[in-house]
């Protein structure tokens, strides 16, 4: 994967290509694919960003990752989303407290 190797070098390809070369090729890549249901570029990264979280990836790491100048930017956009965030978040802290879990749902 190029990004594993240097992530500067994708983003300096993906810059050397137009917007709209970009979109055309990724929905070429969709329909070669069989996929039928009109995907953005941003919604892979919203989704990538959200699945991120939820994995248990810190703010922070969330912010340098999607380039976010400010990590209020990301918490505004990001930290709403899961559901499993919130679970994760109280079940993290009734371990910690030595509490018996708590059911959410």
């Amino acid at each position: 994967m190029l990004y594993a190797l240097n992530k500067y070098l994708l983003i300096l390809i993906c810059l050397s290509y137009s917007k709209s070369t970009l979109h055309r090729a990724f929905n070429r890549i969709c329909r070669k694919s069989g996929i039928t249901k009109h995907i953005t570029i941003h919604c892979l990264r919203y989704t990538h960003a959200v699945l991120l979280l939820e994995s248990g990836a810190s703010l922070k790491d969330e912010q340098e990752r999607l380039g976010h100048k400010s990590i209020q930017t990301t918490a505004d956009v990001y930290a709403h989303v899961s559901k499993k965030i919130e679970e994760k978040s109280v079940d993290g802290y009734s371990n910690y407290m030595d509490y018996p879990q708590l059911n959410m749902k």
